[in-house]
């Protein structure tokens, strides 16, 4: 099983190497987008073959993602990220570049209208028939970040089980697990 770099594992303590693969590919996803700009602005070969190997590696460090929609998304901004490196290379005109950036606009509400979900799921750390508290991982399409919740909860939950939860978002807040809404219960 793959983990999170030693040096690493002190800030990732208890999110998980999910969140660390997500980190990562944004950090050197949003590396590749410098690179491409750097490239238009003042082409050279170094920023060309910089953001042709970042957005390789993006296109390689892929297959840490368990779940698909997570591969569809970042990988999408890879290949906007390569067609806009390569419209740079060809010295397309300027409304060639506009139009990859539209299309880019467009991928991502299409991403999220395609892919957006009202719940989310985690593990029970501990719980009573009101309340229970929660761990959950970084998880894109309900757009929950990865932590400790506590929920409403319901009778029968039991420490270790498998909850989905509904999520709530209040104007201002950042979205957030507010009630357990199906589980499978952990092998006793």
């Amino acid at each position: 099983m793959k983990e999170v770099p030693r040096i690493l594992k002190r800030f990732f303590e208890g999110r998980g190497f999910q969140e660390y693969v997500v980190a990562r590919t944004q950090a050197t996803t949003l590396i590749a987008y410098i690179l491409v700009i750097l490239s238009a602005i003042k082409p050279n070969p170094v920023t060309y073959a910089a953001a042709a190997i970042t957005t390789a590696l993006n296109y390689y460090a892929l297959k840490d993602f368990g779940e698909r929609p997570y591969r569809i998304f970042f990988g999408g901004l890879n290949t906007f990220a390569a067609a806009l490196w390569t419209a740079n290379i060809l010295r397309a005109d300027m409304l060639a570049g506009l139009g990859v950036l539209a299309a880019l606009i467009a991928f991502i509400a299409v991403f999220f209208i395609a892919y957006k979900r009202d719940h989310c799921k985690g593990t029970v750390l501990v719980a009573d028939s009101e309340w229970a508290a929660v761990r959950v991982g970084y998880d894109l399409c309900s757009g929950v970040k990865s932590g400790d919740y506590v929920v409403k909860s319901r009778k029968g939950i039991r420490k270790g089980d498998e909850v989905a939860m509904k999520t709530v978002s209040h104007f201002g807040e950042r979205v957030r697990p507010w009630e357990i809404i199906s589980t499978q219960h952990a092998s006793s």
